[in-house]
């Protein structure tokens, strides 16, 4: 199993985790395409630095709101391992709150803002 999560959102990285059950390996690669599109081109490129010890990789420079298909695999020599599959969508950041105001008290600062009317805010903070 080969897990994916957003490493930052507003960035759209993703860290791959290395699967589990991958065999001891001199080096890993990955290749990905976006939506249903080709893989890229090379179809498989290293993970530059990547050893036995490699257990985690980000992807870098992604589009927020598209989706992802990821796989890795496991390199020794010539001889390659099955590869891990994942899908995943950076998500686009929350939109900022509107009228944002601060208003000065006795010992206390009250803040305000607008709710920009983004559904998938669950807090501020």
């Amino acid at each position: 199993m080969l897990d994916l999560h957003a490493a930052d959102e507003e960035a759209g990285e993703f860290v791959g985790v290395v699967p589990h059950d991958a065999p001891p390996a001199h080096r890993y690669q990955y290749r990905q395409k976006a939506g249903t599109g080709n893989w890229g081109n090379p179809n498989w490129a290293n993970i530059t630095g990547s050893s036995t010890s490699t257990t985690s990789h980000t992807l870098s420079n992604l589009l927020n709101g598209t989706t992802y298909t990821i796989e890795i695999r496991a390199a020794r020599g010539t001889t390659l391992g099955v590869a891990g599959q994942v899908i995943g969508t950076p998500r686009t950041p929350p939109l900022r709150p509107a009228g944002f105001t601060a208003t000065a008290g006795d010992k206390e600062t009250m803040l305000g803002w607008t709710d920009p009317g983004d559904t998938s805010i669950s807090k501020y903070q």
